[in-house]
């Protein structure tokens, strides 16, 4: 899949409010294909990590609206699942497909 000049996925739904669906199920699975690759090549599978001595230099910003509520409570996350993933999925997916008819 081609990368969109405009810059990211969020710009490419914000630019295109009626694009038709099956590019919008292209690009849907396309991210999944994507995330099943990383996770299948170790690259992104974070199930069972233990996150110990983890510093931020800055507090996450831009990505907290696609995080898992479990990573955005205050309290130290001892274990990342790879179901994190699947919830940002699905808000990707929200926003990919918000008011299209499916």
């Amino acid at each position: 899949m081609p990368f969109y000049k405009g810059g990211d996925l969020d710009a490419w739904i914000r630019d295109k409010p009626f694009a038709d669906l099956a590019t919008r199920r292209r690009i849907a699975i396309g991210l999944l294909y994507g995330l099943h690759d990383l996770h299948s090549r170790v690259l992104g599978d974070f199930d069972g990590v233990q996150m110990h001595d983890v510093t931020m230099t800055q507090p996450l910003q831009s990505t907290k609206q696609y995080m898992a509520p479990e990573l955005l409570r205050d309290e130290v996350v001892d274990k990342v699942e790879s179901a994190v993933d699947m919830f940002s999925v699905g808000v990707v997916f929200a926003n990919l497909f918000e008011n299209t008819e499916i």
